[in-house]
C-alpha cells in the first residue's frame, strides 16, 4: 500500500525512515 508509506512519511517527518 503506497498510501500507508506516504502516511509514514508524514508520521515520522523524516524521509530516512522510508529507506
Amino acid at each position: 500500500m503506497v498510501e500507508l508509506k506516504l502516511l509514514m512519511y508524514l508520521y515520522y517527518g523524516d524521509f530516512k525512515y522510508y529507506e
